[in-house]
């Protein structure tokens, strides 16, 4: 019950990435086999993600992670990201591009999303929606247009089942040692620097017995308990007192 379980994701995989960097988490990971969830956008038309000339390998490359067993994500359709007024399943963002979108528009983009995939060889197991923004009708198309049944989303101290997906949860953005319970960390190679890959090296070579390889764990069916509605809880009150810090200081 108190066991520790590391998980790593890599998000925002794209033909405009920055090779340089992937590639040096790329290695670090294959040193000590470690094996991440990888989140691929299909078919991005997010500018903010063009940290380099399109390149006509990517695909390619996705397929070399997919042969390595990288559990493969799917990272919604193209990342352009809308404000939006409605509320998602997980109030991170006002901005997204899933929620608040009608079910019949999702699945369009889900379709259009899995049939790069499909045309690429490249077979997704995982939902990564971008911003962490989505809704009911997102999982709804889920299960009609994917065979996708686990989220890299929630927050809790460890995996849990919920609305017919296994929910892994995402609750860390830098490396730190935890107690018990199973934790993703979330990444982003684009923007790494030195620091953060020497960083990342030493953490996973003092805790690598603690990382699993999702190909080979076997994730009992459990609920939320009171322990994952207190970090929640405790989770969601302090983002909010450092949204609020930060807003004022901007306005100082």
């Amino acid at each position: 019950m108190f066991e520790t379980k590391y998980l790593i994701r890599l998000d925002d995989a794209c033909s405009t990435m920055k090779h340089s960097n992937w590639d040096e988490v790329e290695k670090i990971l294959d040193d000590y086999s470690i094996k991440p969830i990888v989140s691929i956008i299909p078919e991005n038309e997010d500018k903010s993600l063009n940290y380099s000339h399109k390149n006509i390998n990517f695909w390619e490359k996705a397929r070399n992670w997919q042969a390595k067993n990288w559990i493969i994500g799917l990272h919604g359709y193209k990342h352009n990201l809308e404000k939006t007024n409605f509320k998602s399943i997980l109030n991170f963002y006002n901005s997204s591009e899933f929620t608040g979108v009608p079910i019949e528009e999702q699945k369009t983009k889900l379709r259009n999303a899995s049939k790069i995939f499909l045309e690429q060889n490249i077979v997704p197991k995982v939902w990564v929606a971008p911003k962490h923004t989505f809704d009911d009708n997102t999982l709804r198309a889920l299960n009609e247009i994917t065979d996708i049944k686990i989220i890299s989303d929630g927050i809790a101290i460890k995996h849990y089942f919920s609305k017919d997906f296994m929910w892994l949860p995402v609750q860390l953005w830098n490396f730190r040692q935890m107690p018990f319970g199973t934790w993703t960390f979330c990444l982003h190679p684009n923007t790494m620097n030195k620091f953060d890959f020497q960083n990342m090296k030493k953490f996973i070579k003092k805790n690598s017995h603690h990382f699993i390889d999702l190909n080979n764990e076997i994730l009992p069916l459990r609920k939320v308990n009171l322990f994952d509605k207190i970090f929640s809880l405790f989770f969601w009150t302090r983002r909010k007192i450092k949204i609020h810090i930060n807003n004022k200081k901007r306005n100082n």
